[in-house]
């Protein structure tokens, strides 16, 4: 299945002037106009800055995207997200485009926390991912001055995401999660989605982002440990949950479409190559309004997250048309 990069890269593009009509002479015919949309150049990454002050560490600012008028690279319409109308009465907005992560060191589980604040906020006045982040920011900070996590835990967004810090973050947000697990197994991803609910994964992030690629653009080097988030479902007409499409909502690389078997094996290829891996499903809590509730849903969270191992996401290498084999 393609993946749709209208959100990161964009291409510039120009328009030639029509070619100059001939000399004068009897009964002249105009000359044909010059080809139209002829492109400027290669594509540019909008995640690279033109010069960053450490680049190692580019700062990160893709545009607002309109995922409703996105298409695939093969010009055919992205599947339907069958589980909107479950997640709106859940108190989600699942149409919300992804938050892009501002780092390279840990930025993915930050951007992903991001996103998944803003999807719980519903129909209220929407933010700015600056606003988002640091609400993210701020959040960590309440988790270690008051020891929400414990003795053993310390949440670091800077140095990758583990399970368990991104648990105890959720739950500050007022997010439930009400499974963990060290594989995407297709029955209960697609029960969750269904039902309203949204799913975070880590995932080894070549092995994701190579199922929504086209052959010739796959990438040949090892991933790394890749938190994403899943938000949209599609059944693809069948009764099989191996059948089944998710939307992914990627720090890095915007929105695609993979199918079930494909977000199983990332998280199975997590585990395999790095040592964690797996899934959160995630419920709203509309209740948890106050802070005694949400340092409850903290704790509860720390337990269901231990499935998915110890290490962090350190966030996926930005995908590039130059750099596919």
């Amino acid at each position: 299945m393609p993946i749709n990069f209208n959100i990161f890269f964009n291409r510039a593009r120009h328009r030639e002037a029509p070619a100059p009509a001939p000399a004068p002479a009897p009964a002249p015919a105009p000359a044909p106009a010059a080809p139209q949309g002829a492109s400027a150049g290669a594509a540019q990454d909008s995640f690279q800055p033109a010069a960053a002050a450490n680049p190692q560490m580019p700062q990160l600012t893709p545009p607002e995207p309109s995922w409703s008028t996105l298409v695939s690279s093969q010009g055919q319409p992205a599947p339907t997200n069958e589980a909107a109308q479950a997640q709106v009465t859940q108190g989600w907005a699942p149409e919300k485009a992804a938050v892009a992560q501002s780092s390279l060191e840990g930025g993915c589980g930050e951007a992903s926390l991001a996103f998944v604040n803003k999807a719980s906020c519903g129909d209220a006045a929407p933010r700015t991912e600056k606003q988002e982040l640091k609400e993210v920011r701020n959040n960590a900070t309440t988790v270690n001055m008051f020891g929400l996590g414990g003795d053993d835990l310390a949440v670091n967004l800077d140095d990758g995401v583990t399970a368990q810090e991104m648990g105890a973050l959720l739950g500050s947000l007022g997010i439930d999660i009400t499974k963990g697990a060290s594989i995407a197994d297709p029955k209960v991803v697609s029960g969750a989605l269904q039902s309203g609910q949204l799913v975070m994964a880590m995932v080894d992030s070549n092995t994701l982002l190579n199922s929504a690629l086209a052959p010739g653009e796959k990438l040949r080097e090892p991933g790394g440990l890749h938190w994403v988030t899943i938000d949209g479902f599609n059944s693809g007409g069948t009764a099989d949950p191996s059948d089944d499409k998710y939307r992914v909502k990627d720090p890095v690389h915007g929105e695609y479409w993979v199918s079930a078997k494909d977000l199983q094996q990332a998280t199975a290829r997590g585990h395999q190559q790095h040592g964690s891996g797996g899934i959160l499903v995630l419920d709203k809590r509309q209740e948890a309004d106050t802070q005694q509730e949400r340092n409850a849903l903290v704790r509860q969270n720390l337990n269901d997250a231990v499935a998915l191992g110890n290490n962090g996401g350190h966030g996926s290498r930005r995908f590039s048309v130059s750099e596919s084999s």
